[in-house]
C-alpha cells in the first residue's frame, strides 16, 4: 500500500511539473547593480517598466528575447549586441533615453511590434541600432543617432511614422512602406525607400545617393520649408536614384513650393543619378515557401502561394524534383501550383525557387515522400466512398420500393 501512494506521489509530482514548466523569468524595477540577461533565463518578461540608473549597465546576450508591452527606461547604458546567427528578439518593448549622457547600443536584434527608442525631448542621450530588422514597430523619434544597416518594415504606412531630428546618421538602411519626416541636421546617404514618403523641412537633412521605388505615382517626397522656422529654402535632394531618369516624373511625385506657395520650402534633386549607387542597397529579397513536407502515392499537388515579396512581385516559380536514387525520375514544373504524377517510390528533395521583379531570388526546400501504403490507404477511401455510395442508392430504392409497395 505504501508502494502504491509513493508511486501515485511521483506519478503526481511528474505530472504537475509537466503542467507547470519554469520558463523563462519576470522583470521590473530598478537595476541597481551592472546586470546581465543571458540566454540560460531568456524569455524576459517585463511585468513592469525596467530602469537602468546612471553608472549602471544592463546587457542583453545573444539570442536572448525580452517580451511584454513595457519600456526599458535608460539614464546609465544599455548595450544588447547579439550576433547574426544569434539576435536579440524585442517583443512589443519600448526603449527610451532618459537624460542627456544615456546610451542605448544595439546590434543584431529583431523588433516585432513596440520601438526601440522614443524619445519626445531635446537632446536625451545617444542611441545607436545597427543590423537589425523592425517590422509593425509604433513612431520612433531619433535625436543624436547612429542608424546602419537595419531593416524597417511596415505593412501598414498609417502607422509607419519616423521623425529624424537633429544629429543623425541613417545610412544603409532599407525603408518599407515608411513616412520619415526629417528636419534640422541629419545625414541620410545609401538608403533604400520602397513606398511610403518623406516630409523634409529646411536645409538641415541631407539626402544622397540614396534610391527611391514608388511605383503608384502618388506624392512620395513633400518640402515644407516653413514649418521648422526656415521658409523659401531648399532642400538637398541631389545624386539620388529616383527609378526613371524623367524629370516629369520625378517632378510629379514631389509637392513643395513650385506646387504649393503654402509649403514654403524646395526639393533640389538635381542632378540626379542613372542608376542606384553600389553603396546603397538593393531591394529585398523575397521569401520562397514551398509548403510543408508530404507522403503521396504516386502523384502530387505542391503549392508555393504562401511565398512573398514585401518591395516588388513574384515573377517566376520553379520547382525542381530531385530523385535521391536516380536522377532519371528527376522532373520541373513551373507555376506557384506544382502538380506531377507518374512518382516512383522513394524520395524526391523538391527545391522551390522564386524570382522577382528586381531580379531578386529565394529558394526553400521540402522533402516528397512517394510510399506504396498511400496507394492502399487512397484506394481504401475511394472503395469506402464507392461502396458508401451505392449503399446510400440501395437504400434510396428500397426505400421507393417501401413507398410504392405501401401506396399500393
Amino acid at each position: 500500500m505504501k508502494k502504491l501512494i509513493l508511486n501515485f506521489f511521483y506519478f503526481t509530482l511528474f505530472i504537475s511539473l509537466i503542467a507547470s514548466p519554469v520558463f523563462g523569468i519576470e522583470v521590473g524595477g530598478i537595476i541597481n547593480s551592472d546586470t546581465v540577461w543571458s540566454i540560460e533565463n531568456s524569455p524576459y518578461t517585463l511585468n513592469s517598466a525596467v530602469q537602468i540608473p546612471e553608472n549602471v549597465t544592463l546587457t542583453i546576450n545573444p539570442g536572448v528575447e525580452a517580451r511584454g508591452s513595457s519600456m526599458i527606461e535608460v539614464w546609465g547604458t544599455l548595450t544588447a549586441i547579439g550576433s547574426q546567427s544569434s539576435m536579440i528578439i524585442f517583443n512589443s518593448i519600448f526603449i527610451k533615453n532618459k537624460q542627456a549622457s544615456a546610451i542605448t547600443h544595439i546590434e543584431f536584434s529583431q523588433f516585432y511590434g513596440g520601438a526601440p527608442y522614443t524619445d519626445r525631448n531635446d537632446g536625451t542621450g545617444d542611441f545607436t541600432l545597427k543590423h537589425s530588422l523592425l517590422k509593425d514597430i509604433r513612431e520612433i523619434r531619433l535625436r543624436n543617432s547612429d542608424i546602419e544597416n537595419n531593416e524597417f518594415i511596415y505593412s501598414n504606412l498609417s502607422s509607419a511614422k519616423i521623425w529624424v531630428f537633429g544629429n543623425n546618421n541613417l545610412k544603409y538602411n532599407k525603408f518599407i512602406n515608411v513616412n520619415l519626416s526629417s528636419a534640422y541636421s541629419s545625414t541620410i546617404e545609401y538608403n533604400y525607400f520602397y513606398q511610403g514618403m518623406i516630409s523634409v523641412c529646411g536645409t538641415g537633412p541631407i539626402y544622397h545617393y540614396n534610391t527611391f521605388i514608388f511605383e503608384n505615382n502618388s506624392t512620395f517626397v513633400y518640402g515644407k520649408g516653413g514649418s521648422c522656422g526656415e521658409p523659401n529654402t531648399q532642400s538637398d535632394f541631389s545624386n539620388n536614384y529616383w527609378n526613371t531618369t524623367d524629370t516629369d516624373i520625378i517632378d510629379s511625385v514631389i509637392y513643395d513650393s513650385n506646387d504649393d506657395l503654402n509649403q514654403e520650402g524646395y526639393i533640389g534633386y538635381l542632378p540626379i543619378l542613372s542608376e542606384s549607387h553600389p553603396d546603397t542597397p538593393t531591394a529585398i529579397q523575397p521569401t520562397a515557401n514551398a509548403g510543408q513536407d508530404q507522403t503521396v502515392c504516386s502523384e502530387a499537388v505542391l503549392d508555393g502561394s504562401n511565398s512573398v515579396d514585401i518591395d516588388g512581385t513574384l515573377q517566376i516559380y520553379n520547382w525542381v524534383y530531385q530523385y535521391r536514387d536516380n536522377p532519371a525520375y528527376n522532373k520541373e514544373t513551373t507555376g506557384y501550383i506544382s502538380e506531377v504524377t507518374d512518382l516512383e517510390i522513394g524520395i524526391y528533395d523538391v527545391t522551390l525557387t522564386v524570382s522577382d521583379n528586381n531580379g531578386l531570388t529565394d529558394t526553400d526546400i521540402m522533402i516528397l515522400t512517394v510510399d506504396e501504403s498511400e496507394c492502399s490507404n487512397t484506394y481504401d477511401e475511394v472503395s469506402s466512398d464507392s461502396e458508401h455510395e451505392i449503399n446510400s442508392d440501395s437504400e434510396k430504392d428500397s426505400d421507393s420500393n417501401s413507398c410504392f409497395v405501401s401506396s399500393l
